[in-house]
């Protein structure tokens, strides 16, 4: 049985809760809304595989050398306005899906609830496209992942690099093959919870429901705005688009305040990670090259292992330009790719403000 101090080394990825094969392990929140195992001592049978495949306890990252960066965005100016940078999400889940695989990303349903979803087809991409700043609900993925991979399906994992952490772990060598994992310069992850309280409170405040949220919208204003389509009082749908000053959630966020305890000791903020590949933003890329329109996105894909580089090879529908030097510029110039934040006094000031009672 896991123990450690769940409080601020947990990561909240339910890996302990698919590896238990008495189900003894299930995921609630704590008292800040974050997901936390919750064990039936009484059921565990002490096999050990909740420990095994534990991100916090077991970072195995990968040992490849080679690791390249580089600039990538989708030739289709529609699909790469629809996603966060350069949508390279988009044209990796289309290979995959070519070829008969399936994707396995972040969704959000139609309760605003971000839970992992499986797509077989591009009309399930389409729901996983666009950054959320949100934890994934993650719990038994896991186990769907390692029956298709059984069933020789290719999967595309994406996810946080704790979740990628997770399934390296739980995936043995013999199923490795037909798995592609992509993390993500990870910034930390708030909770459900604390998403699901500011979207209260707006609608209280402005008399309305929210019928969809994007955490990031490309507008002429900033690539981190959001858009909610709002359904008001008299029936009338219109959509807001706002910054962080709107929603108590995106204002803590981007003051990096909201993150779990473990997020502001995170090691897999380092470049070495167990995934294939790592995207991201590619912020301040005008220093390095002319740029037409930063606005219309700009994807840093680094690659991690040779299955990540052979992926890479693959997307003839994207412009894929190696970056000297890249690794370090990118680190550089977005600290979450090898650090993680401080955690102050602000945090527990947002938690008690917004009515979250604090550990």
């Amino acid at each position: 049985m896991i123990n450690f101090d769940f409080q601020h080394e947990c990561t909240g990825c339910s890996a302990c809760a698919d590896a238990c094969p008495v189900s003894c392990i299930s995921m609630g929140e704590d008292r800040d809304g974050f997901r936390m195992p919750q064990i039936d001592q009484d059921s565990c049978v002490g096999c050990g595989r909740c420990e095994k495949f534990c991100p916090a306890l077991n970072y195995m990252a990968g040992t490849y050398t080679d690791r390249k960066c580089y600039v990538v965005y989708h030739r289709n100016a529609g699909i790469r306005h629809c996603g966060s940078s350069g949508s390279v999400f988009y044209a990796l889940a289309e290979n995959v899906i070519l070829h008969n695989g399936v994707v396995y990303a972040a969704a959000m349903d139609d309760r605003l609830k971000l839970r992992h979803t499986r797509a077989t087809d591009m009309s399930g991409v389409h729901r996983q496209m666009k950054s959320k700043y949100l934890q994934s609900d993650t719990q038994g993925v896991y186990k769907q992942v390692q029956k298709d991979l059984k069933d020789g399906t290719t999967v595309l994992f994406v996810g946080t690099p704790c979740q990628c952490q997770a399934l390296h772990n739980i995936i043995p060598p013999s199923l490795r093959s037909k798995l592609v994992l992509a993390d993500m310069i990870c910034h930390g992850v708030p909770s459900q919870s604390l998403f699901d309280k500011s979207i209260a409170h707006y609608e209280r405040q402005h008399g309305c429901k929210v019928m969809h949220f994007s955490f990031r919208e490309k507008t002429t204003e900033a690539l981190r705005n959001y858009k909610m389509t709002i359904r008001k009082e008299d029936g009338q749908v219109a959509e807001k688009i706002g910054d962080s000053d709107g929603i108590p959630f995106c204002l803590g966020y981007f003051n990096h305040v909201t993150q779990r305890h473990s997020c502001y000791n995170c090691r897999q903020r380092s470049i070495e990670r167990a995934s294939d590949l790592t995207l991201g933003d590619f912020w301040a890329l005008e220093q390095l090259k002319p740029v037409d329109d930063f606005q219309k996105g700009y994807s840093s894909v680094i690659v991690n292992s040779q299955l990540g580089g052979a992926i890479l090879e693959q997307l003839t529908t994207c412009v894929v330009e190696e970056i000297e030097n890249g690794i370090d510029f990118v680190a550089s110039h977005n600290h979450a790719y090898t650090k993680p934040d401080e955690e102050g006094l602000m945090r527990l000031f947002f938690f008690g403000s917004t009515g979250f009672s604090v550990s």
